[in-house]
């Protein structure tokens, strides 16, 4: 029996704050953010092309809709690129998750692959700045499930309400 896996989210959040990307840009704001984006495009163009769009020298669009899919069905390159950028599981816990005994839990696969740890911390420095809590060193992208909507983690036989936060240590399911 062929297994469809599959993950819908009901909204991104990006540094604690609600992100919408069609209305909201990110502004590369320094050295840093500029220098992270364009390790990423020299380095992993097709990938940074699935996730932003360049307005301007120093504005990005970030092509994730706040609320999406991504499945087993999912084929397009940059639909197989997103599923192998979500796949990854390896941030650790933080010592308040630990001390809280909050348990990873990545219930399917989106792909075989995942990235090197590098485009974590680069996509971690491009959306820094991103929203009123950003200006820290490294900013976070969390995609929020919400089954009592629909959005869900499944793989073809049970779901589960779950988030994935990726940072510059790699992606979280939690």
């Amino acid at each position: 029996m062929n297994k469809h896996s599959s993950i819908k989210w009901a909204y991104i959040m990006i540094n604690d704050e609600d992100f919408y990307p069609q209305k909201t840009n990110i502004t590369l704001n320094d050295d840093v953010s500029k220098a992270a984006y364009k390790e990423l495009k020299q380095n992993y163009s097709a990938l940074c092309d699935a996730l932003f769009r360049k307005v301007s020298e120093d504005t990005l669009e970030l092509k994730i809709s706040f609320t999406g899919y991504l499945g087993t069905d999912s084929r397009n390159d940059e639909e197989l690129l997103l599923r192998q950028f979500f796949d990854n599981n390896e941030a650790p816990l933080t010592p308040y998750q630990e001390k809280n005994n909050v348990k990873k839990y990545k219930p399917i696969y989106l792909s075989r692959d995942s990235f090197d740890k590098n485009v974590y911390e680069l996509f971690s420095q491009i959306i820094k700045d991103c929203g009123e809590y950003g200006g820290e060193d490294f900013g976070c992208m969390e995609l929020g499930f919400d089954d009592s909507r629909g959005y869900t983690a499944t793989d073809g036989e049970e779901e589960w309400e779950s988030s994935i936060s990726i940072d510059q240590n790699g992606g979280q399911w939690l």
